[in-house]
């Protein structure tokens, strides 16, 4: 039978089926509630290597906070991820436990709130082998005579869903502007590489890592997208990173700790 690798172990297809059986995939508006984080500023983290030494985990640790795929790391208050990969292995943002507490967002949460966003409306279950539960947003859609039937828009309430574009990132912004969050900042979302280096981290395997050939059509691509969507958002959105390739939002170089 068909195998597939996760983590450092070698597991059956039908195994890893059979646990897959055992999620609790939540829809995510049964934990909160649109606009449960308005009138607070957030931070939306991604991994660009603007951010590449700062200690985020301790920066942040007061603040409303959304981590994109490997930023789990920084224990935001929502891990967030789209790609079914980050759902093998050890360390899975995925395997973090959520406080089972649809009130939690009343106060600052100590446990990370692992959401799985799933994105194209054909997108698979994650492939999880592991005993938990997992908090899932869809994709906010309306009909569509192109695009195969479907377009997809930017979201206004948690049961409707998130934006589905060219990265996690604009997600992820999605989600804190439905929360109400306002300012959010972008940390890491730089949408170009410096001294060689797309991430601030070298966590990801080498089959994972952008093209050098081909990575600024993509920064172009990303950066088109989230010029696209700026007019929707309703939040003031300041873009920590001066030298960002996204350039539809107001940028700074940084922000001061406990402010508004």
């Amino acid at each position: 039978s068909a195998s597939r690798l996760v983590g450092h172990t070698c597991v059956s297809e039908k195994f890893r089926q059979s646990q897959c059986r055992q999620v609790r995939m939540i829809p995510l508006h049964k934990a909160l509630r649109t606009d449960a984080w308005r009138g607070r500023r957030a931070f939306v983290v991604g991994s660009g290597p603007s951010i590449k030494g700062l200690d985020l985990k301790a920066i942040l640790r007061d603040e409303l906070t959304i981590g994109c795929n490997e930023e789990y790391l920084i224990e935001p208050k929502i891990a967030f991820c789209q790609d079914v990969r980050f759902f093998f292995g050890d360390g899975s943002p995925m395997r973090v436990p959520a406080k089972d507490n649809p009130a939690w967002h009343s106060s600052p949460c100590p446990w990370v709130l692992p959401v799985f966003f799933r994105g194209h409306p054909d997108r698979p279950d994650p492939p999880y082998d592991d005993h938990g539960r997992i908090y899932e947003i869809k994709a906010a859609t309306r009909p569509s005579s192109e695009h195969g039937g479907v377009e997809f828009v930017w979201g206004k309430s948690l049961e409707e869903g998130i934006y589905y574009g060219a990265n996690c990132g604009l997600a992820a912004l999605n989600l804190a502007d439905v929360l109400g969050a306002s300012p959010v900042y972008l940390l890491g979302f730089d949408c170009g590489s410096r001294g060689g280096r797309t991430h601030h981290h070298d966590r990801y395997p080498q089959e994972w890592a952008m093209d050098p050939s081909t990575e600024n059509v993509v920064w172009r691509m990303w950066a088109d997208d989230f010029r696209k969507i700026a007019p929707s958002v309703r939040a003031k959105v300041v873009n920590v990173c001066p030298w960002s390739g996204i350039d539809c939002f107001e940028k700074a170089e940084g922000f001061t700790a406990g402010g508004a």
